[in-house]
This record gives C-alpha cells, structure tokens and sequence, in this order.
C-alpha cells in the first residue's frame, strides 16, 4: 500500500526507503540527483518538485527511525511529510529532516540541515540551516 511516483526524464542515484503502509514518494519532471537516501515511513509522503538538482549524499527522512518516549509512554518524536517544490538545489551532503518545506528557486548549501520551512528564492546555508541571501534564482548552466 505503498506509492513510488517518478515522473518523466529524471535521474534518481541512492536508495529509496517506504517501511509500514500508506507512503509516498513523488519525484517531479526533469529532477537530477547523483546519490540520495530518500526514506518515507508509516504514512508519510515525500513531494519533489519539477526541475529539482540534488548533488550526491543527500539525506531526505520523514523519521527519527527510532522512538523517543516521555515518562508515560507516549512517543513525542512521530514521523512527519516533507515538501521540496519545484527548482530546489541541495549541495552535497545536505540533510532534509521531517517537517520541512522547501520553496521553489531555493539553494541548499553543502553540508546544511533542513529541518523547517525555507521561503521562496533564498540561499540557505549551515546547520540549521539559516537564511544567507534572499531574491536569488539559479541556473543548472555555468553562465
């Protein structure tokens, strides 16, 4: 009861993860990664834009893959969707954590966690990752 959607001419390098029932992977039109962990699990959904750029060793998790408990039992760590819209460019080595969502026109800087929501046409770097310039695009092209 699971769902992989790729959509026309991409190029996907990793591993793609679904674990319990009701997940969804969805990769948009002309996205290109070179290596990526791409892991949904128990009901979550991964949405990847159109025209994204990954580089390699991207981590993509809509899971801690371990609970954490309070003092009654109750797990506080539960698995959450991830969102990256159209034209989002993750350097090498970017982590994307449960939760977040990523803008269209958005580049990722290498080695940067992602864990919350990242508005439209910024520059984002570190980790967490902050807000480095903002009213960028990006071009796949070296001008």
């Amino acid at each position: 009861n699971n769902r992989l959607i790729i959509h026309k001419d991409c190029f996907i390098g990793g591993a793609l993860e679904l674990i319990g029932d009701g997940n969804v992977i969805e990769i948009g039109q002309n996205s290109k990664c070179g290596s990526a962990n791409i892991f949904a699990h128990h009901g979550t959904s991964i949405h990847i834009g159109e025209g994204c750029l990954f580089s390699d060793q991207i981590q993509i998790r809509t899971t801690d893959s371990h609970s954490i408990l309070d003092e009654n039992g109750t797990r506080i760590n539960p698995e959450k969707n991830i969102v990256l819209e159209d034209r989002v460019w993750l350097g090498r080595g970017v982590t994307v954590l449960k939760g977040s969502h990523i803008e269209s026109d958005v580049v990722v800087g290498t080695m940067s966690v992602v864990s919350k929501t990242v508005r439209k046409n910024t520059l984002v770097a570190g980790t967490p990752a902050r807000v480095i310039r903002e009213n960028i695009t990006w071009s796949g092209d070296v001008l």
